[in-house]
C-alpha cells in the first residue's frame, strides 16, 4: 500500500488549491494531508524547512514563477523533491524546470490520481536514493580521512626510528661488508635497499602532508622554472648511463610557485624514466616549451611504457602499474599522485601518454607569470 505523504502545494490560486486537493484526496492509500501556501515567498520559506516529502509548484505566482522559485531552493541548499505544474500551451516549461531542479513537471490538463502518485512516488524514492548514496560517500570520505591520517601519524613516527637504524647499518657496512660472505653482502645489501624504500615512503607521506597542509595558501614566489630543470636533469644525467637529451626553449620561463615542490615534481618523473627504461638501449629526453597556453614541461622515453589497462588509475596514491618487465623494480605507488597534486597546487594540468613497449611521456603545464 502506497504510504501516506505530507505534502506543499505553492499556488496563488485557490480555485486551484481546491481542484488539486482533490486530486490528492483521490490517490491510492489514505492520509495524504496538502498544505497551501499561496506566494513566491512563504514557498520558499516553507520548502527551505524541509518538513515535508515533496512540494509542488505552479508555474504562475503572480509577478514571479514556479521555476524561479525552484531555482532559488536549489540554490540555498535544498535537495527536496520539488514537481513542476503548468498549462500544456507552454512549451519548453519541461526543460527549463528540469534545468532549474524539479524532480518532475506534470501538466495541469493530463494531471490525475494516478499521475500525480507516480510521480510522486518516483520523486520521493530518487530523493531518499540520493540521500543514501551521500551518506555512503560521506562514510567513504570519512574512512578516508581516518587512513590518511593513520599513514602521517605513522609516517612521523617512523621517520627518526627509520634514520637511527639506517646509520646503524651503515656503521655496519663500513666495518664489516670486506669480511662478509656473498651470502651476507646480499643479505646487507638487501637491508640497505629495504631501508631506503621505507624512507622514500616515509618522506613522500610527509611531502603529500605539507603540500595538503598549505594547500589553500597562494603562491608570491617567482621562479624560473628552466633553472629548475636544468639543475634536475644534470643531477640524473650524472648518475644513469641512458642516452639523455634536453631541450630548453626558452632558457628563461617565470612561473609562480614554490621551487623544492616544483623540482620534487620534476624529479619524480625523471626518476621514473630513468627505472623504467633499460639503461642500455635507454633514450630520455627532457624539455621545456612555451606556448600561449604556457610553458610545458615533457619527459619522454622509450621504455617499457604502461599497460592500457592500468593506465587510467596510474595517478591514484598506492598505485603502481606492473607488468613482466617491471614486476621486480621498486616503488611506492606515491611518486605520481605526489606530481599530480603539486602541479593541481600550482594550477597546473598533468600531461601524460604512453605505449607499451614503445614507452612514455610524462610531465605538466602550467600558467607563466610576466617578468
Amino acid at each position: 500500500m502506497m504510504s501516506a505523504y505530507r505534502l506543499v502545494l505553492v499556488e496563488d490560486d485557490e480555485d486551484e488549491f481546491l481542484r488539486i486537493a482533490a486530486v490528492v484526496a483521490e490517490m491510492a492509500g489514505s492520509g495524504h494531508i496538502l498544505d497551501w501556501v499561496n506566494n513566491f515567498e512563504e514557498g520558499l520559506a516553507i520548502i527551505l524547512q524541509n518538513e515535508h516529502h515533496a512540494y509542488i509548484i505552479d508555474q504562475h505566482l503572480g509577478e514571479k514563477n514556479g521555476v524561479e522559485l525552484i531555482r532559488l531552493a536549489r540554490s540555498q541548499g535544498s535537495r527536496v523533491p520539488m514537481l513542476l505544474l503548468s498549462n500544456a500551451e507552454e512549451g519548453g516549461i519541461d526543460e527549463l524546470a528540469l534545468e532549474a531542479g524539479a524532480s518532475d513537471y506534470l501538466e495541469k490538463s493530463r494531471l490525475s490520481p494516478q499521475l500525480l502518485a507516480r510521480a510522486l512516488r518516483y520523486a520521493i524514492r530518487q530523493h531518499a536514493q540520493h540521500n543514501q548514496l551521500e551518506d555512503q560517500l560521506h562514510q567513504a570520505q570519512q574512512l578516508e580521512q581516518i587512513k590518511t591520517d593513520r599513514l602521517r601519524l605513522a609516517a612521523h613516527d617512523l621517520r627518526n626510528p627509520l634514520t637511527a637504524l639506517q646509520g646503524y647499518v651503515e656503521l655496519l657496512r663500513e666495518d664489516l661488508y670486506a669480511h662478509m660472505s656473498d651470502q651476507h653482502r646480499a643479505f646487507m645489501d638487501e637491508l640497505t635497499h629495504g631501508f631506503m624504500r621505507m624512507q622514500k615512503i616515509v618522506s613522500d607521506i610527509l611531502s603529500l602532508e605539507r603540500i595538503e597542509s598549505q594547500w589553500a595558501q597562494g603562491y608570491t614566489a617567482k621562479i624560473n622554472l628552466a633553472d629548475t630543470v636544468r639543475s634536475v636533469y644534470e643531477f640524473y644525467r650524472g648518475k644513469s648511463g641512458h642516452n639523455f637529451t634536453l631541450m630548453l626553449f626558452p632558457e628563461v620561463v617565470w612561473v609562480a610557485g614554490d621551487s623544492t615542490e616544483l623540482g620534487e615534481a620534476i624529479s619524480n618523473l625523471i626518476s621514473n624514466a630513468v627505472k623504467f627504461t633499460p639503461e642500455a638501449s635507454g633514450r630520455i629526453q627532457v624539455s621545456l616549451t612555451l606556448n600561449d597556453e604556457g610553458v610545458t614541461f615533457r619527459v619522454t622515453d622509450n621504455g617499457y611504457g604502461v599497460p592500457l589497462k592500468q593506465q587510467a588509475k596510474l595517478f591514484e596514491p598506492f598505485y603502481r602499474a606492473k607488468s613482466a618487465e617491471t614486476r621486480k623494480i621498486s616503488g611506492t605507488g606515491l611518486g605520481l599522485y605526489l606530481v599530480k597534486r603539486i602541479i593541481e597546487r600550482h594550477k597546473g594540468t598533468i600531461i601524460f601518454e604512453s605505449v607499451p613497449h614503445q614507452g612514455s611521456t610524462f610531465g605538466f603545464q602550467l600558467p607563466v607569470v610576466k617578468e
